[in-house]
């Protein structure tokens, strides 16, 4: 009898639920399914600690080791075994006009000096500040020896502009003259900053064909030599000018067929010189393949 009560009552309930509204059904439903979060378990709080502790481990192994690295090379930075010893140890090769003492002055190099602290790269660019310098090299030699590699300018003619400069044999305008420098170089008048191109481009035609010119006038004898060159002047459309020491007088040359037209005046002079004539010269024009176009003076104007 009471399992049959039993049994009634709960197809009742049954009943009820199913003919409940859906909304109340719902709340019913979540009631009695609520969900409990289960707890961490043990071994993941373990595995945890154990990463942790690996994390801690590998951060001090790596602070450690860069203390001592830092240490390290601090203390061979100020070690002896490092160290320039004297002037012997330091080679300067390359040096024609610049002395030792203002290479090293510039380079900040003496004894005592670490190869640890010093920065080859800012030491060439310093040294080549300097307008003598056309390019420097420093090489370190272990534990305690150094080795720089100077490549000085040397000027091959005077450029004349809004100033006087010095010009290599690359066309490059490399130092403002001062009182103190030589002029015993030829200068070349008629051209204008434009033509002169900065370090590492290479030559303009014009300027080709006056470098190749300085350097035949360097193997010709004298008179028409490059020691008695006292001007080139340049007219970019009529061509090169000479002017000498001796003579002072214009010698057109042109832009072409140098060889052939000094070898001209070569022949020339002599004549000039033998018969008195070379007092009354003008103007010399060498721009002829087989024959020397001269202008006189007139006889009154002549020197004595």
């Amino acid at each position: 009898m009471n399992r049959y009560s039993t049994s009634r009552s709960s197809t009742h309930r049954l009943s009820s639920l199913r003919s409940a509204p859906r909304a109340k059904r719902f709340r019913s439903t979540r009631r009695s399914n609520t969900y409990r979060r289960p707890r961490r378990s043990w071994k993941a709080l373990k595995k945890g600690l154990a990463y942790g502790c690996y994390l801690f481990t590998a951060i001090t192994i790596l602070a450690s080791v860069s203390l001592l690295l830092v240490v390290g090379y601090q203390y061979c930075l100020t070690s002896p075994y490092f160290c320039i010893k004297d002037a012997s140890h330091i080679c300067l090769q390359g040096l024609e006009r610049l002395t030792p003492t203002q290479v090293l002055k510039i380079a900040q190099l003496r004894p005592g000096t670490s190869l640890l602290a010093i920065k080859p790269l800012e030491i060439e660019k310093a040294l080549q500040q300097n307008p003598w310098i056309r390019r420097a090299e420093l090489i370190r030699q272990w534990p305690d020896r150094l080795t720089l590699v100077i490549k000085e300018q040397h000027p091959l003619a005077i450029v004349h502009l809004d100033h006087f400069y010095y010009m290599n044999h690359q066309g490059v305008l490399f130092k403002s003259l001062e009182p103190t420098d030589s002029y015993d170089l030829p200068v070349i008048t008629g051209l204008t900053s434009d033509y002169f191109q900065p370090a590492g481009d290479q030559l303009s035609p014009l300027l080709t064909r006056i470098v190749d010119l300085i350097g035949l006038l360097k193997q010709t004898p004298a008179p028409l030599n490059f020691d008695n060159i006292a001007e080139i002047h340049i007219d970019p459309e009529r061509g090169l000018t000479l002017y000498t020491i001796g003579l002072g007088v214009g010698i057109d040359i042109g832009f072409q067929g140098h060889n052939q037209k000094l070898a001209n005046f070569q022949r020339l002079l002599p004549t000039l010189e033998r018969t008195g004539e070379i007092r009354r010269v003008a103007r010399i024009n060498l721009n002829y393949p087989h024959q020397v176009l001269v202008s006189f003076r007139k006889p009154d104007l002549a020197s004595p």
